[in-house]
């Protein structure tokens, strides 16, 4: 087949990217012509002879809403008039006619949160939203891929799709890559960490309030227990967390390493993964901490945790607002390693159901399935 896949990132640092950088390489080894139409693009992509990579240009510096815009009206202009056997577009990347559409974030559903204060934040929300209503009610034979039953109920209740064309399709995971039969890196060691603490890792943006990073802050700030380390990863520019950390004097107990690529390190380093997320579609960090026997603590609220059988293979928050919810799991874990490792080994039994292969081979299917039985 010849197969057109629309997509702003296709790199392995970020969440959008790594899925279709993954479905690239898949479909390029199963002998498909892929042209892929993105702005960034990893290095090995382009070495590979059934992979044309069409820029799409960007002003990389700007805010996100401009960004957005430029990139959906310069996709739009470069596929006017192209013929594919099947247009794979994500979310509002571009207004031509395609056959698939994966939802992985639905701006609707997350206004409904209303966590986000800001004019710019509003604005940008807004703005999402009508052009993903554009696209989803425009092209009513597309496909849609949502990446849990939270963003299919989302895209079905609030924005008014038929839930018929709607197909559940989680992300997937490197099982081998994210292993804890590894050793522990030297991760510990540089941050003055004890191979016997107890560490608590959060991985995600630091700079939304959409992860819910205060509130395990808040967390633990009340728990008093012996050995307990806090790391927060990700990006963290312009952020409150430093002056709190300096001001409750936790400089010795919780470290802010800002964006770190070894994300292996970082899972094997620690002993519970949070994530008290307020909207998620399905967070990739959560199916990698299963998949190195962490046990995870995490809400509702992200679409990953439909997997999660609560005190079985994960914990599940009712609020993660409530940060003495979150300090009461992370107490209990903390005390029972046996209940600790038994949650991380049936995390990680779990999540060899959602392998990178098996996702792709369902996306394939559903690209025969359109070519043949076109809607």
């Amino acid at each position: 087949m010849k197969i057109a896949i629309v997509t702003h990132n296709t790199i392995k640092n970020d969440g959008q990217g790594i899925v279709n950088y993954k479905l690239t390489r898949y479909l390029a080894k199963k002998g498909h012509e892929v042209h892929l139409y993105t702005n960034r693009v990893e290095d090995d992509l382009r070495l590979i002879k059934n992979v044309v990579i069409h820029y799409v240009p960007v002003f990389r510096e700007s805010p996100n809403l401009p960004k957005s815009v430029i990139f959906f009206i310069f996709a739009t202009l470069k596929l006017i008039r192209k013929h594919y056997d099947v247009i794979h577009i994500n979310g509002a990347t571009c207004l031509v006619p395609h056959s698939i559409n994966t939802c992985h974030f639905c701006h609707a559903g997350w206004q409904a949160v209303g966590i986000e204060k800001g004019f710019y934040y509003k604005f940008h929300t807004l703005i999402n939203i009508w052009m993903e209503k554009i696209i989803y009610k425009k092209y009513k034979n597309t496909r849609i891929i949502a990446l849990s039953e939270k963003i299919k109920n989302e895209l079905t209740n609030i924005i008014g799709i038929d839930e018929k064309r709607i197909e559940v399709l989680y992300n997937g995971v490197d099982i081998e890559e994210f292993n804890t039969t590894k050793k522990r890196k030297s991760l510990r060691k540089s941050l003055g960490i004890e191979d016997d603490d107890f560490v608590i890792l959060f991985l995600g943006d630091l700079r939304t309030k959409r992860k819910g990073t205060q509130y395990l802050v808040e967390a633990f700030k009340k728990i008093n227990l012996p050995g307990i380390k806090l790391l927060l990863v990700g990006g963290s520019s312009g952020t409150h967390f430093e002056k709190v950390i300096e001001t409750q004097n936790m400089q010795n107990s919780v470290f802010t390493l800002g964006f770190v690529k070894d994300t292996v390190s970082l899972y094997t380093s620690a002993d519970v993964f949070v994530f008290p997320t307020l909207y998620e579609a399905c967070s990739l960090t959560v199916f990698e901490a299963m998949a190195s026997g962490l046990p995870v603590i995490t809400s509702r609220q992200a679409g990953s945790s439909e997997i999660i059988e609560d005190k079985k293979d994960g914990l599940i928050l009712k609020n993660p607002r409530d940060s003495e919810e979150i300090k009461e799991k992370i107490e209990l874990l903390y005390n029972d390693r046996f209940l600790r490792s038994e949650i991380g080994k049936n995390a990680r039994e779990k999540v060899k159901n959602y392998t990178w292969d098996k996702m792709n081979q369902k996306i394939e299917k559903i690209y025969k399935g359109v070519v043949a039985n076109p809607l």
